[in-house]
């Protein structure tokens, strides 16, 4: 009798385990598993990573193109002397 408790634990916790985790994974529904997009949020996700590539590249362009607060001193400092 004594025996009997912790089979009826251990059988309790199989059963659970299968049906909460292996069950769904079977069935591909894993709360672990990522969630599968479609083919149109897979093409507007690049399109907007193409779009803020492009928005990155424009705003390294106009840093190159500005000078920065050292190029302006040394061209102060230059003029002054």
């Amino acid at each position: 009798m004594e025996s009997l408790v912790p089979a009826l634990i251990a059988a309790a916790a199989i059963g659970l385990t299968y049906v909460i985790c292996i069950r769904p994974m079977r069935r591909g529904h894993c709360a672990m598993m990522p969630p599968q997009h479609s083919d149109a949020a897979d093409a507007e996700r690049a399109a907007e990573i193409d779009q803020l590539r492009a928005e990155v590249a424009g705003l390294r362009r106009d840093q190159d193109s500005q000078p920065t607060d050292s190029d302006r001193e040394a061209q102060a400092s230059a003029k002054h002397c």
